[in-house]
């Protein structure tokens, strides 16, 4: 039995995870949080693990996913101000579990740590260097699932694709450049709100109009909601949005005008991964739902047409045989990672769902078989 952590701000999500499917619960962190999770707890000594979401760990977490020591949780505390309200959660959580079940695992995936390896040119901001020295600069996202599109495109193309462009398409869209297994470029900066618009982020903008903002008489906590949480698709089909409203074909005009900048930022992008990489062996598209994805996935394939690329209309060709290991080189099944290019396409396409419960759960799982055989 295996338990998970995501924080979510002002909440944490959790999964425990049986032989069958378990539901992921949610619960907030401004009450007794741990009598809430602690009841549904086995008390008979089956629970072997527990994994945690670490969001941005800095310069000091580099390891994708790691053994959660004494050590890590010190300097996981020198995190938390680069993303105080996930960060702080992950470490309340992980202290609290640390002392109350230390004869299990605990395991730490960094979302983070695969981007530490990002060049100077790439990560760096052209800020004053007193402010870069306290750790100002771009430390990307998604880590855990940009490698793991790599290593599957990698695998079943045996070896042949070493330039991966991976296309993270969901409410925090976003992009990663990789070539070898090393990142190369990334969309996602100090935080995620930079890069690609987002469900409610307003991604890239000119940094004045901050200021533009605060001297209309906007509060500093105004402006942070404005741009993190009613901007991007929120902001243009003028209610909530997500990005199911807009995957689709659309007569409402404003969730059509979301869905245009959307595959209008992530062709832009692609061109910069593309000019990063010298080229691409591969596009690597990947979401929660690959079904909700795919009409994103053929009309991106369309205005890519004059690289060359080609893309059949549905999910046909399986490429799920391969043996794919993990960021921790544990084994993955692979399963439900497709190609979808044509024949005559200039860059094999590929399309994956992604769960990053599963994900965590597989590799903990395997960590834990690994651990049994050494001892």
């Amino acid at each position: 039995m295996i338990l998970l952590f995501d924080p979510a701000p002002p909440q944490l999500q959790w999964r425990l995870v049986c032989d069958g499917t378990d539901a992921v619960r949610t619960v907030g962190m401004d009450g007794d949080w741990p009598a809430a999770i602690v009841k549904h707890l086995p008390r008979d000594g089956r629970l072997e693990a527990i994994g945690y979401v670490l969001n941005n760990g800095g310069d000091e977490i580099t390891e994708a996913v790691g053994l959660l020591t004494p050590e890590t949780v010190r300097r996981l505390e020198d995190t938390v101000h680069l993303l105080p309200e996930h960060n702080e959660i992950t470490l309340e959580v992980a202290k609290f579990f640390m002392r109350r079940n230390p004869e299990v695992a605990h395991v730490l995936f960094c979302d983070t740590a695969f981007f530490t390896r990002l060049p100077p040119s790439v990560r760096d901001y052209a800020l004053p260097r007193e402010v870069t020295e306290r750790g100002v600069h771009r430390y990307g996202g998604y880590g855990l699932c940009h490698e793991l599109m790599w290593r599957q495109a990698h695998a079943l193309t045996g070896g042949s694709a070493r330039k991966v462009i991976s296309i993270y398409l969901g409410d925090r869209s976003n992009l990663a450049a990789i070539q070898d297994g090393t990142p190369v470029e990334t969309t996602i900066g100090l935080t995620h709100l930079e890069g690609v618009l987002s469900s409610q982020g307003c991604g890239d903008i000119d940094p004045t109009i901050i200021f533009q903002l605060g001297a209309a008489g906007f509060s500093y906590s105004e402006i942070n909601r404005m741009l993190s949480t009613e901007s991007g698709f929120t902001a243009l089909a003028g209610r909530p949005c997500h990005l199911a409203d807009i995957a689709g074909d659309s007569t409402d005009p404003g969730l059509a005008a979301a869905r245009r900048m959307l595959v209008y930022q992530v062709v832009k992008y692609v061109g910069a991964m593309l000019a990063s990489l010298g080229g691409a062996d591969a596009l690597a598209f990947v979401g929660a739902d690959i079904s909700e994805i795919m009409p994103l996935v053929r009309d991106l394939c369309d205005s890519l047409a004059f690289l060359g690329v080609r893309c059949e209309r549905d999910v046909g060709r399986g490429a799920s045989s391969a043996y794919v290991t993990g960021p921790s080189g544990i084994g993955l099944s692979g399963a439900g990672f497709w190609e979808v290019s044509a024949v005559d396409s200039a860059i094999k396409v590929f399309v994956s769902g992604y769960d990053p419960w599963e994900m965590m759960s597989e590799q903990v799982r395997g960590m834990i078989s690994k651990g049994k055989e050494q001892g």
